[in-house]
């Protein structure tokens, strides 16, 4: 299996790569991103900056269940989106269209399902407050909005380019953090 994987990364490298910086180039030539997505991105920095500054306040169950309702409200906009488009349909599974619907809808679901075991207090803090973190909810949002707003096509290659893409700016953020913490520990 493992041999597989890796057949399949190195055949298909540079398709990963290209999606890959799709997902980082794809805001800035599509104007009609620019209104969903920079709510995202100053969220990320904003709440960013806010856990820096006051690293040992803990996510409550009030700010995961709001977060939760980021991806209710992300994936109506995709939604709306794909139905000006016409291309909202679950009618032709080879398609385009259905594979970008069927990505709107597990975002859609990933969203309720976050927000009822997050109000109702149903899974572990530990669990509810990683799920459902400021970042996590984002980079997901982030993700969905530039992949049906962008159009790109929804592969295994686009999926593998995005968790690539999710793990490197948790890896960056978690250095900015620390680093922000040494900084701090210097100054004081």
């Amino acid at each position: 299996m493992l041999e597989s994987i890796a057949g399949y990364l190195q055949h298909n490298a540079g398709e990963i790569a290209v999606r890959f910086f799709d997902l980082l180039s794809q805001p800035f030539r599509h104007g009609d991103m620019v209104w969903i997505i920079i709510p995202v991105i100053l969220t990320i920095i904003v709440m960013e900056c806010y856990y820096s500054r006051h690293s040992k306040e803990e996510t409550g169950w009030n700010t995961a269940t709001a977060n939760s309702l980021v991806l209710i409200f992300i994936s109506m906009d995709l939604f709306r989106f794909l139905s000006i488009r016409g291309e909202l349909s679950f009618l032709q599974p080879n398609s385009y269209a259905f594979a970008a619907s069927l990505l709107v809808l597990i975002v859609l679901l990933e969203g309720i399902f976050m927000f009822v075991m997050d109000f109702s207090h149903l899974w572990p803090k530990f669990i509810a407050f990683h799920f459902t973190s400021h970042l996590t909810v984002n980079l997901i949002a982030y993700t969905s909005i530039v992949l049906i707003y962008g159009g790109i096509l929804i592969n295994l290659a686009t999926i593998i380019a995005a968790i690539i893409f999710f793990i490197i700016i948790n890896i960056l953020v978690f250095v900015l953090r620390f680093a922000y913490a040494h900084k701090r520990r210097i100054i004081a």
